[in-house]
């Protein structure tokens, strides 16, 4: 159970890297031979894969809260990794690349949500902790997702 948990963690990890390598890519080259990353629709898909991997696992745990402890371990700890580089400021060399692209997958979501409600200029931190609580949300529905 705890190499899926590892597992699991390390999705985000991975979709981050795929992501930044996607911008990276947008950006050095022409915008004719590679079309716009579409994040909206990668951070819906993201979130439905996290809650169904919480799905997937829950049923090896003794309970919810257990697994969503789990679950929300790493990203927590990327989180305040990320308010401590806020608030020491700038990027630390191995650390930052890892808080950098963790809450990649959502948070062009979780800006858009402070744009919704007519916040313009956001910073980092703030953003990573709108992406932090819609991944708990997706792995608190997850948990609660019944096999039919």
């Amino acid at each position: 159970m705890r190499k899926k948990i590892i597992l699991i963690n390390a999705v985000p990890f991975v979709v981050g890297f795929i992501l930044d390598t996607l911008i990276n890519l947008t950006i050095t080259t022409s915008s004719d031979t590679i079309p716009t990353v579409p994040f909206d629709a990668i951070a819906v898909a993201f979130l439905v894969v996290w809650a169904l991997l919480a799905a997937f696992v829950k049923k090896q745990t003794e309970s919810r809260k257990t697994l969503l402890l789990s679950l929300l371990a790493v990203p927590l700890a990327v989180l305040v990794l990320c308010g401590l580089q806020s608030l020491l400021g700038g990027t630390w060399p191995v650390v930052g690349i890892f808080t950098e692209v963790y809450f990649l997958p959502v948070q062009r979501l979780a800006s858009r949500m402070f744009q919704w409600v007519g916040i313009k200029n956001i910073y980092m931190f703030p953003v990573s902790c709108v992406a932090f609580l819609l991944m708990a949300a997706a792995a608190f529905v997850g948990c609660k997702l019944k096999k039919k």
